[in-house]
């Protein structure tokens, strides 16, 4: 009976010493708003769960001396604890290398919440998710009926010269990073939110991603490319970025009663001048996809509609390209998800069925009208 009390008490006391090592728990890099490192760490091993290496790494501590395993060497850095600050810096001297503080936030917009002071409240839907190896976030938000952009967590203004300050870095352009997250409040109207497009066109920033959150808070996307804007690019600027050809323009000339035009807003969708119920858009859409080669769904969402509804339509109408999709994988080569074949297979798929929702303006839908009749 002594045997197995001290047994039971020496657990404890192990029990206790591990839940004191201050190091466990979850840390997020301090003030990087761009794609903070977030560090699970437990009491042999530690998780990188956001940043440009995650995994899963074995360390050991040495009195203030933090050990890991940095992929084929052994590294050393010095640690300190701050209340809930973890602090790194270099064994060989007092240069700081990086800060974090104990993770408390659901996900990284709630901490960009906290720490600009805003309220960005994300559409919630159920999207494909986002892979955050991106380096570059432009957050919106509405505020007061006031639209506020920060890019990398620098306020950014409207004025004539705005898209200079999105313009890429010399290392962006050379490795041709140039897919942008934008978190945008759901309650921003799409004419504010065409003011940011515009400006990211002209300052070539054509990949986007809209940033979602599904039920459990996690982050979700929905990628996509905005159409090519001319800009004048002061010549100091050429000299580094030589301008790419320009893609094909579209002319209103070409559209075809193969395609189609729709128009949408909060209340109804109009289809070739006809209004239609949401089901009929996309039995169409779908009949369309899969019969005629190069098809177009040119679509005008109403300036008025909130992000948040805006962000619905689109993913409604990109899921039927999905299920078309699907079901040409599932028939051909019996795999339900066509996001599971191999790489040859996945990419005959895509370009059988290419999505081409084309976004159009007021101005472009009245002159289509004619043509859709």
């Amino acid at each position: 009976m002594k045997k197995a009390f001290l047994i039971l008490f020496g657990i404890a006391i192990f029990s206790s010493c591990i839940h004191k090592n201050p190091l466990i728990g979850t840390w997020i890099e301090q003030d990087n708003f761009i794609n903070p490192a977030i560090y699970e760490i437990k009491q042999d091993y530690y998780r990188i769960l956001n940043g440009p290496f995650p995994g899963q790494r074995i360390y050991k501590v040495k009195k203030d001396t933090f050990m890991f395993d940095n992929f084929f060497e052994l590294e050393k850095i010095r640690f300190k604890i701050k209340e809930d600050e973890l602090l790194f810096y270099s064994v060989d001297s007092d240069s700081l290398l990086s800060k974090f503080e104990r993770n408390v936030y659901r996900n990284f917009i709630d901490y960009f919440n906290v720490k600009k002071n805003t309220a960005i409240m994300l559409p919630v839907l159920e999207s494909k998710q986002i892979s955050w190896d991106e380096n570059i976030n432009t957050i919106v938000f509405n505020n007061e009926d006031s639209c506020s952009v920060f890019f990398n967590g620098e306020n950014i203004k409207f004025d004539s010269l705005t898209y200079l300050k999105f313009f890429p870095t010399v290392d962006e352009y050379l490795y041709g990073v140039d897919n942008n997250l934008i978190f945008c409040d759901s309650r921003l109207k799409l004419h504010e939110l065409d003011k940011l497009k515009i400006e990211l066109q002209k300052a070539r920033r054509n990949r986007i991603t809209y940033v979602t959150q599904d039920s459990l808070n996690n982050l979700m996307g929905l990628r996509v490319i905005l159409p090519y804007l001319e800009s004048n690019i002061p010549d100091s600027l050429k000299s580094k970025y030589p301008p790419p050809p320009p893609p094909p323009t579209f002319n209103l000339e070409d559209f075809h009663s193969e395609n189609i035009l729709c128009k949408i807003d909060s209340n109804k969708i109009v289809l070739n001048n006809q209004e239609v119920s949401p089901e009929k858009l996309y039995s169409i859409t779908r009949e369309k996809i899969q019969t005629i080669k190069g098809f177009v769904a040119h679509v005008y969402f109403d300036e008025k509609m909130d992000f948040e509804s805006y962000l619905k339509e689109l993913s409604a109408l990109r899921e039927v390209y999905y299920s078309v999709r699907n079901e040409y994988s599932h028939n051909k080569f019996n795999v339900p998800n066509y996001e599971d074949l191999e790489s040859d297979r996945l990419r005959e798929v895509q370009n059988l069925f290419f999505m081409r929702i084309r976004e159009i303006n007021k101005n472009e839908y009245e002159k289509l009208i004619k043509y859709a009749l």
